[in-house]
């Protein structure tokens, strides 16, 4: 396709992205935008397969994407490959044991459940809208920031907070680069400005938080993310990491941590809120698993909240976190569809067209939870959300327990109703965010039947 076609659709850059694979169904197609290397787009899982795992190595983010990303990311897990790759995955690894999630990790969640829940009755009392995006992202970034960096952010305190506003406006800004090949030259425009503003407020918060660490001391014994990468050396120089690759990590399991998360959470509750037999189940569910007199479910009892579950998962088929994701080719290479790959092209998969894609998926545009109860475990190569092969999420467990969590929380106690009028839309940038937010109105949750005519609320 022409580079005018991208260049006029890049404001709709997903709405792009799935006319051409609708009108190429199965079928790889090309843009080239000049000064760009040429683009390959494919939503076949044999590809997806290919590039995540059977040829892994021929497939990496390479020098576009580390250029226009670095203001933001640096070398950050996001944005490297190889060696330095591997190694800030496995020592963000630790994270992740079953241990941590069923002490740490589920009483940050359950907590910080319960700081939401409070302002959302205060809410309700009061009859007043709310952007209900907003505060998932300022719940996900208070999580985050306990779990991962073992500080309390505040973000849930505060309407108004300057980090969580402007990493949603960097990353938009960011990502436009992709589109538009004259990036550098427009170092004095507005956008430009804007981005080393927000970048400087980021930074302000990362190099506070890494000297106030290094100046108590306390990271030599502490078991966060943030104080295991401080304890390492990077193995080329035999140092410590400095300031700035730790800023890197920090800012890289934010985004992990509270972005993708936020945006599961703020597209479940659209969808949940225009289906309300979906609604009714899961309050249902939660009436059933979580026992009386709790407010929040364990680690345990999660695990039994699988229409829950399964409501979160059908919504991420369709609003994929992380929508689309390139990489470079090394080497020549031939694809299973039988197409040739040039060395020094950059290849796409599009998670957000694959989930509406009726070859993949019967009826795609229909919400219905049901898949994945008859199927919980879809291929990560058809359902690539959570990525797929070595890059697969380390955080993916974690998320949709975070998620789970705080959708029961929500719908024991309240009911959302999306204010009427709203353009709801996806924002381009690297992750889902919705453009313009979901503001709501929240309710009383209706009486549940339990089980033996029991009443819960």
């Amino acid at each position: 396709q022409s580079f005018l076609d991208a260049l006029w659709l890049k404001r709709d850059v997903l709405g792009y992205m799935m006319e051409m694979c609708e009108r190429f169904p199965g079928v790889p197609w090309t843009v080239k935008i000049p000064f760009f290397p040429r683009y390959l787009i494919s939503t076949n899982p044999d590809v997806v397969r290919h590039v995540l795992k059977d040829n892994f190595g021929n497939y990496v983010k390479g020098p576009m994407f580390h250029r226009n990303m670095y203001e933001l990311l640096g070398d950050g897990i996001f944005n490297v490959d190889g060696k330095k790759w591997f190694v800030q995955r496995k020592a963000a690894s630790i994270l992740f044991t079953s241990h941590n999630f069923e002490t740490h990790i589920a009483d940050t969640f359950r907590e910080n459940g319960r700081s939401l829940m409070a302002r959302l009755e205060l809410v309700r009392t009061s009859g007043a809208q709310i952007d209900l995006s907003d505060w998932f992202h300022r719940y996900t970034l208070d999580s985050i920031g306990e779990i991962a960096f073992g500080i309390r952010v505040g973000a849930l305190d505060d309407p108004q907070h300057a980090f969580s506003k402007a990493f949603g406006r960097v990353q938009a800004i960011v990502d436009s680069r992709f589109f538009e090949p004259w990036w550098p030259l427009r170092y004095f425009s507005a956008e430009e400005r804007e981005l080393r503003t927000g970048v400087r407020l980021l930074e302000r918060f990362a190099y506070d938080l890494i000297r106030t660490r290094r100046a108590t001391g306390d990271y030599l014994t502490r078991d966060d993310v943030l104080s295991r990468f401080m304890r390492l050396k990077d193995e080329e120089t035999g140092k410590p990491y400095s300031d700035r690759i730790l800023r890197d990590v920090l800012l890289n399991f934010i985004i992990a941590g509270r972005d993708t998360t936020a945006q599961a959470l703020s597209w479940t509750t659209y969808m949940v809120s225009k289906h309300p037999e979906v609604e009714r189940r899961i309050r249902e569910e939660v009436a059933r698993v979580i026992p009386a007199g709790s407010d929040a479910p364990t680690y345990e009892e999660s695990k039994n909240l699988k229409y829950t579950m399964a409501v979160l998962k059908e919504t991420l088929r369709l609003y994929p976190s992380v929508p689309k994701d390139g990489k470079m080719s090394l080497k020549e290479d031939v694809w299973p569809d039988g197409t040739r790959i040039p060395a020094g092209v950059y290849v796409a998969y599009v998670p957000y067209a694959m989930g509406r894609d009726e070859k993949l998926w019967p009826e795609p545009l229909k919400f219905d939870p049901q898949r994945f109860l008859d199927d919980p475990n879809p291929s990560p190569f058809k359902y690539p959300v959570f990525n797929a092969g070595p890059r697969i999420c380390l955080g993916m467990r974690m998320a949709l327990f975070e998620a789970s969590t705080a959708l029961a929380m929500l719908y024991k106690n309240y009911t959302v109703k999306v204010v009427p009028g709203q353009d709801i839309k996806p924002l381009n940038s690297i992750t889902l965010p919705m453009a313009n937010g979901m503001f709501v109105k929240v309710e009383k949750a209706p009486r549940v039947e339990v089980g033996g005519g029991a009443a819960a609320e």
